[in-house]
Formats: C-alpha cells, structure tokens, sequence
C-alpha cells in the first residue's frame, strides 16, 4: 500500500519532470534500471522500500561489482601483475613475483 500511496504521490506531484538537475535525473534512472533488471529476474518479487534499497540493489549491484572485478582481475594477469591459481572452482589471487 505504501509503495502505491509514493506512486500515486510521485505522478500527483510531476517528480521526475524537470525537477532535479541532470546527474540527480541520471542517478535515479540508472537506479530505476537497476530495480527493472531485477524485477525481470525475479517477476514475483515484492519489497518495501528498505527492503528493496537493502536486499534487490545490493544484490545487482554485487552482481555488476563481481563482473567487473573479473574483469579487472583478467586484465591484470594478461598484463603480468597478477598471478592466479586454482581454489577448488575457483581462483586464488595474488601479485605475480618477478623472478
């Protein structure tokens, strides 16, 4: 019911209209993606907003974090930084020594 009452306030009241400068606008749409790509994971989900801000963005946003420290990770050890091993399915990091 809260969730409907803040929708129905927010349209009542233009938010999102021309009211916030443009890196506020930027921000809240990058969170708006955020909450949709979530909800397209998990179509029958339902939260509060705390419950969102704490369980579903953090969520994704671990998710994207993980991605691109992969990433960051892949690239160190094709420049020679960084040395991998195994760890059961996984990989142990480390600085590569330079014998």
């Amino acid at each position: 019911m809260a969730f409907f009452m803040l929708c129905l306030v927010s349209e009542s009241a233009g938010w999102g209209q021309g009211k916030m400068d443009s890196d506020e606008q930027q921000e809240v749409m990058a969170v708006a993606r955020e909450i949709e790509h979530y909800l397209a994971a998990h179509p029958r989900a339902a939260d509060s907003l705390e419950g969102i801000t704490r369980w579903w963005l953090m969520r994704q946003r671990i998710h994207y974090e993980l991605s691109l420290v992969e990433a960051a990770l892949r690239h160190l050890c094709r420049k020679g930084v960084v040395a991998s091993s195994p760890l059961g399915d996984d990989a142990l990091y480390r600085l590569k020594r330079q014998d």
